[in-house]
């Protein structure tokens, strides 16, 4: 019994799940995309609210980590 007989097709198996998963991600993360392009075109202050909002969260959690 050759060892490449028996990881072949499991090799072949993988590579296509991996190929299937990267696809999916790749149009959910495209229409996310054009989802958020559009609700930042319809609403530019709440986007920028909700960016500034975002960014004292952060910076109060970094500041936090810090004492």
């Amino acid at each position: 019994m050759n060892v490449r007989n028996f990881t072949e097709p499991v090799k072949s198996q993988i590579s296509e799940t991996w190929r299937d998963a990267r696809d999916n991600v790749t149009k959910t993360a495209r229409t996310v995309s054009k989802a958020t392009d559009r609700y930042v075109r319809r609403n530019p202050w709440k986007a920028m609210a909700w960016a500034a909002l975002a960014a004292c969260v952060v910076g109060y959690l970094l500041s936090y980590a810090r004492e």
